[in-house]
């Protein structure tokens, strides 16, 4: 087909698709035209099953014009990517679909503006609000990277920020799996020329680096509001990004730390190799800035300036908050998973017991020496709080962080070993026993004034309290005096440790225990949790006080059994299409508390449908003894009160 027949053709399908304001693509309502882009047009839809805004992108070619399959392909690529990434700073899919002879995928809408628009219209960001942004932006990537999807046209406009300041990345219509990119394809469908890594000038395959790259251009272009490159031809960029060394956008904007420079320089390096290893890397490497003061040279996060081990940064990176899918997200608007793990920098529920132990903690924490042992049951918290404390740490000061349940093939001082060349890149003069890790302890406490913190998280004797191995490591550290070492274990871990002469001398040490929560403690918890996880734009959700005082009862204050019977509780309110949460689900959840969230198929008409008589005589007892422990009048009471308003009403 002649060039000027197919630009005609696409030209008359992209005329037909922006004309379609007022009609109705399947559930969706089309508004008005947002934008467009090479694949399709994007409208603001409003979804008439579920009431909400929707963003719908339409392919630009109608099955009827398309000579192809080609574009199809595309299309589909784009939604299956983006279905393939859980993140919470990816623009999530809703559906996909063909309506006629129309095909269209139904996206989140996000109410604000693009990152592009944003810089034009108001001007570059401050340093820190654009480190900010890379620090999302790469958290998002890595989360597409680690799904095989390389997104291959990350640019300022491809980065939406949401009303209340979230950045999501979107527009995947370029991105390809690691397993279809090849020298054939890499040329195929290529970025935006500004924003292009030089290997895809060249026509070389994509990889996660390139994106890395383009993520440097675009933060270039935060910090200045100016492109990295400009050319008066594509020719003349072409060879500007093939060789022209990164700019300083410290030679336009004067007050940029240098460290910000830095990070441009490495992501927008000509090799490679010489770009960061991963998004997650530079995502760490952005927060840390936003954590620390002005220095020269980039902290990297396996640097000595560092303030975590490898080990602790994959669990907090595993406690990220996840989108929700499903009835909790189309029912009930949660846009997180709620009552699941979520990132320690912004915990849902701050109050007590975890502020008044959190503080005894940051006092210790400077105090070389001191041994705390914290207990706690299994669901308790007690990792949460380690490593809610733990960022909130100096970054310089070394925080090394061992789950004791993992990895137990190696002894104790083998594994310290490991984190302390993580942390300090200091190796060992010599073998990795147990005198050894008491030198290098010494020599490093030595060059700072603060000492290292060491979590040992699920510390537990009673299995083999013989263990010399681990009694040796323990009382090593406690002798190098320049650690804090905080011991999370079971109830009653003291008093082992003392028994079996695990503490080589008493020293300073501080007991402390994670208590369960109260009825009131956990009824904020809940409330905390709903507002956290809960779309802003969506409807209000309300947990009754009575269901709220049920799951405290029936929980005893673990904030494991917590999560479970209050996401049980969402579950069956979503089946029933309420936005309220009746003592009646919280009965019916606590009964299935042993059990993991209900799914569809747990749920059936007795769980749903309320009794005539609710609540019934036992559920009372229950109800009034929880109101009487949280200081509130019985149900009984109120009861009675309401009939003898009514009566009262009535003039009898």
């Amino acid at each position: 087909m002649k060039k000027a027949e197919i630009v005609k053709r696409v030209y008359l399908s992209m005329s037909n698709v922006e004309d379609l304001v007022g009609k109705t693509l399947g559930n969706y309502r089309l508004e008005r035209v947002l934008g467009h882009g090479r694949m399709g047009v994007v409208y603001l839809a409003r979804d008439m099953a579920l009431l909400r805004p929707t963003a719908v992108k339409i392919l630009s070619w109608s099955d009827e014009n398309s000579h192809s399959q080609e574009q199809i392909k595309w299309f589909l690529a784009e939604a299956r990517s983006v279905a393939r990434i859980n993140h919470s700073g990816v623009v999530q899919i809703y559906h996909v679909a063909k309506h006629g002879n129309y095909r269209y995928i139904a996206l989140e809408y996000i109410d604000g503006r693009s990152i592009e628009a944003i810089v034009s219209q108001d001007g570059p960001f401050p340093y820190d609000k654009a480190t900010d942004i890379l620090s999302q932006v790469a958290s998002a990537l890595h989360a597409a990277h680690v799904c095989g999807i390389i997104h291959r046209d990350v640019k300022p406009a491809n980065l939406l920020c949401s009303t209340n300041g979230q950045v999501k990345l979107g527009d995947f219509g370029m991105a390809l799996s690691y397993s279809s990119v090849t020298a054939s394809s890499a040329s195929l469908r290529i970025g935006t020329p500004y924003f292009m890594a030089p290997e895809l000038w060249e026509g070389k395959p994509a990889s996660p680096a390139s994106d890395i790259y383009s993520l440097g251009a675009t933060y270039y272009y935060l910090l200045t509001g100016q492109q990295a490159f400009n050319a008066k031809n594509l020719d003349e960029l072409r060879l500007m990004h093939l060789n022209t060394p990164a700019p300083d956008p410290r030679a336009v904007v004067a007050s940029i730390p240098v460290r910000c420079s830095e990070i441009v320089q490495r992501c927008m390096a000509k090799k490679q190799i010489d770009r960061f290893e991963s998004a997650q890397q530079l995502s760490l490497v952005a927060r840390n800035i936003l954590r620390g003061p002005e220095v020269t040279g980039v902290r990297e996060p396996d640097s000595q300036n560092s303030p975590t081990s490898q080990t602790l940064r994959n669990k907090i990176q595993s406690m990220a908050p996840r989108p929700a899918k499903g009835i909790l997200s189309d029912v009930l608007g949660f846009a997180y998973e709620p009552f699941t793990d979520v990132e320690p920098h912004h915990c849902p529920y701050t109050g007590e017991p975890f502020l008044s132990i959190g503080k005894r903690l940051s006092q210790i924490f400077g105090q070389p020496g001191s041994i705390v042992i914290l207990k706690g049951l299994p669901g308790s918290g007690r990792t949460v709080l380690c490593c809610q404390e733990a960022a909130k740490l100096d970054p310089s000061q070394l925080v090394v962080y061992l789950d004791m349940y993992a990895d137990t093939a190696r002894s104790l001082h083998d594994r310290l070993h490991g984190a302390i060349d993580d942390l300090s890149g200091v190796q060992p003069a010599r073998g990795t026993d147990l005198d050894s890790l008491i030198q290098r302890l010494r020599k490093i406490g030595k060059n700072r004034s603060l000492p290292i913190v060491v979590f040992l998280d699920g510390f537990d004797i009673a299995g083999d309290p013989s263990n010399t191995s681990l009694k040796a490591s323990l009382q090593a550290l406690q002798s190098s005096r320049s650690i804090v070492l905080i011991l999370v274990g079971a109830p009653g871990l003291d008093r082992d440790l003392q028994k079996q002469g695990y503490l080589a001398e008493r020293g300073q040490i501080y007991p402390m225990t994670m208590p369960a929560l109260d009825s009131l403690q956990t009824m904020a918890y809940i409330n905390s949790w709903i507002n956290y996880a809960r779309d802003p734009t969506s409807s209000v959700l309300l947990v009754t006080p009575d269901a709220s005082l049920q799951v405290a009862h029936w929980s005893a204050g673990n904030l494991a059994l917590i999560n479970r019977i209050s996401n049980n509780m969402l579950y069956l309110a979503a089946f029933k299409k309420r936005r309220v949460v009746s003592s009646w689900d919280a009965w019916v959840a606590s009964a299935k508390r042993e059990k993991q969230i209900f799914v569809a198929d747990d749920v059936g008409p007795e769980y749903i449908a309320q009794p005539e008589i609710w609540p019934a005589e036992s559920a009372l007892k229950i109800i009034d003894e929880c109101r009487r422990k949280a200081q509130l009048p019985a149900r009984r009471e109120m009861e009675l009160e309401r009939v003898l308003g009514e009566i009262g009403k009535a003039g009898f």
